[in-house]
């Protein structure tokens, strides 16, 4: 682990971002975050022929503890894409990493005011509305055990607080939340309703938010994810 965590230091990972990539592989759980990162993959192989590797990491079975996992990552956490030799951490490095490095495949919007609001929602999404369900799955992770239930109850109000503006959101989008084509912003919104659906929120109360994800599974590369996956919105 101290080998591992020494890279994301080192010098020469900066100078590696720029040159021509190297192999791809990328460590994911199913449900999680990382669904977003694998959905940009899966459209990157696709449309632009580039290769990747995964390896899944069942959370619920603590794989993310086990020695292999943690020489990789020693955060013990996913999504975490392997490049060349080298981790990178963070589901918004590595989407940042991924556009910067194919912006053919426009994982977000073009440069103009629409990318800016394209990262303003994705970072809510990953900086506030993320945890705040983290807070409703794992309320004693905040709380310990005697506060636990008073994080969960303030964590469900603002988690629905936010799947309620980010139905107001998906009500005003053209087709995808950017376009004609879903990007990186719109497959996390499938996950955050996929989450929400399993934490007993009724999803008819988003209608707007139902319909955009279901065009996402009828895409080529959100379909096969979601199944890869297996992930249901119930």
């Amino acid at each position: 682990p101290g080998k591992a965590q020494s890279a994301f230091a080192t010098k020469g990972f900066f100078a590696m971002l720029r040159a021509a990539p190297p192999s791809l592989r990328l460590y994911w759980g199913p449900g999680t975050c990382s669904f977003v990162a694998h959905f940009a993959l899966e459209r990157l192989r696709r449309e632009l022929g580039v290769a990747y590797d995964d390896t899944r990491i069942v959370l619920a079975q603590r794989e993310h503890f086990a020695p292999e996992f943690l020489a990789v990552n020693p955060r013990h956490q996913v999504p975490t894409l392997m490049i060349g030799t080298t981790p990178l951490t963070q589901l918004a490095a590595i989407l940042h990493y991924l556009d910067h490095t194919f912006p053919e495949a426009q994982l977000f919007p073009p440069p103009g005011p629409i990318r800016w609001q394209a990262l303003s929602t994705f970072l809510w999404l990953n900086t506030t509305v993320h945890p705040s369900h983290t807070r409703l799955f794992r309320p004693e992770r905040f709380g310990g055990e005697a506060g636990a239930a008073s994080v969960a109850e303030i964590a469900r109000t603002t988690f629905a607080a936010a799947l309620g503006e980010i139905e107001t959101i998906c009500a005003g989008a053209p087709h995808f939340l950017h376009g004609d084509r879903p990007d990186a912003v719109d497959a996390y919104v499938f996950v955050i309703l996929h989450w929400a659906g399993l934490r007993g929120f009724d999803l008819q109360q988003f209608p707007a938010t139902v319909a955009l994800v279901e065009r996402f599974r009828a895409t080529e590369a959100g379909g096969a994810i979601v199944e890869k996956e297996g992930l249901a919105l119930s």
